[in-house]
C-alpha cells in the first residue's frame, strides 16, 4: 500500500526548501549567470531532494538509507554500462531527429559551436577573435572533445550532483510509490521531478527564450526521461545508476546545441521537441518489450 502521507511529506519539504532557496536567489541577483556562484547554487539545489530524503529516513521514520536502492554490489553491473553509454545514442538520435524535421541544419565540424560563441561574445570582438583562434588550432574537431568530455564528466563529476536528485526521485519516490507499479509510478515522479524544475525555467534556465512555454516543456520532458531512467534504475537494483545515466544526460546535452545551426530552446535539444520525441518513443519500446517491470524488483536491499 502507498503511504501518501510520507511522499507528500517528502515532496512538500522539498519543494518548500528548494523554492524559497531560488526566490532568495533571484531577490540577490535577479537571474542566473554563467559563473561560479550559479554553478555552486544549482549543485546545492540538486541536493536538497537526497537530504530531504535522508533526514526522513533517518531521523524521522528510522530506517536504513539502503532501503532506497543505495547497497553498493562490487560486480559487474552491465545495467550500468548502459547507464553511461545509452545517453550518448540518444542524444546523437536526437540531433538527427532535429535534420529530420528541419529544426535546424545539423553540423559536427563546430560550425554551429563557433556561432553560438560568437553570438554569447557580440560586442567583445576581441574576445572573438581569441575564441576563433583557439578553436582553429585544435587538432581535431571541437565537437568531439566536447562528447569525450561529457563521456568523462557524465559518470564522475556529473553523477555525484545527479546523485542530489535521484536518491529523492529514483531511490525515496521510487520505492514508496512501488505498489502503484513501474509506469504509473514512473509517471508521478515525472511529474514531480519537472514541477521541481520550475522556479529554475521561469529564471530562464535551460529555455531561456521561452521561459514560460518551457515549464510544460520540461515537465514533458522529465516524464519520459524520467520513465527511462526509472527503468535503469530498476533493472540495476540500485540509485547510483540512475545518478550515472542523470549525469551522463545532463553532460552530453550540451551535443544538442553545439551541432545544430538554427533551432530554438523549444525544438533542440534534450529539453525540444526533438529530444522529448525520441525519449516518448524510447519509453514506449520500453513498454512494449517489457510492460511488467517492477519499480525496484532486482534491488536486494
Amino acid at each position: 500500500m502507498i503511504n501518501s502521507k510520507r511522499i507528500a511529506l517528502f515532496v512538500g519539504i522539498t519543494y518548500v526548501i528548494c523554492w524559497l532557496s531560488v526566490l532568495l536567489y533571484y531577490l540577490q541577483f535577479k537571474q542566473l549567470q554563467q559563473d561560479i556562484l550559479t554553478m555552486v547554487f544549482l549543485l546545492v539545489y540538486m541536493w536538497i531532494p537526497a537530504i530531504v530524503a535522508m533526514v526522513l529516513k533517518k531521523l524521522v521514520w528510522h530506517e536504513k538509507l539502503s532501503d532506497y536502492g543505495t547497497k553498493v554490489k562490487f560486480v559487474f553491473n552491465p545495467w550500468v554500462l548502459a547507464a553511461w553509454l545509452v545517453p550518448a545514442v540518444l542524444m546523437f538520435i536526437t540531433i538527427l531527429v532535429c535534420g529530420i524535421f528541419n529544426f535546424g541544419d545539423i553540423d559536427f565540424t563546430g560550425k554551429a559551436y563557433i556561432e553560438r560563441m560568437i553570438s554569447n561574445a557580440a560586442g567583445n570582438e576581441e574576445q572573438i577573435e581569441k575564441f576563433i583562434q583557439q578553436i582553429n588550432s585544435l587538432p581535431v574537431p571541437i565537437v568531439l572533445i566536447i562528447f569525450l568530455q561529457a563521456l568523462v564528466v557524465g559518470p564522475t563529476i556529473n553523477a555525484v550532483a545527479a546523485f542530489g536528485e535521484e536518491f529523492g526521485w529514483r531511490g525515496l519516490l521510487q520505492k514508496e510509490l512501488a505498489p502503484a507499479g513501474f509506469w504509473l509510478s514512473s509517471l508521478i515522479i515525472g511529474i514531480i521531478w519537472g514541477v521541481w524544475h520550475t522556479p529554475l525555467i521561469l529564471m530562464r534556465y535551460n529555455y531561456p527564450e521561452h521561459p514560460v512555454a518551457g515549464v510544460g516543456m520540461m515537465i514533458l520532458m522529465c516524464v519520459f526521461a524520467g520513465m527511462v531512467i526509472s527503468y535503469f534504475r530498476a533493472k540495476a537494483g540500485n540509485v547510483y545508476t540512475a545518478a550515472i545515466f542523470h549525469g551522463t544526460f545532463n553532460a552530453v546535452a550540451g551535443l544538442g546545441v553545439v551541432t545544430i545551426s538554427g533551432g530554438n530552446d523549444l525544438t533542440i535539444g534534450f529539453t525540444g521537441v526533438a529530444g522529448i520525441i525520441v525519449l516518448a518513443v524510447t519509453a514506449l519500446i520500453l513498454w512494449r518489450f517489457d510492460a511488467n517491470t517492477h519499480p525496484v524488483n532486482q534491488a536486494k536491499v
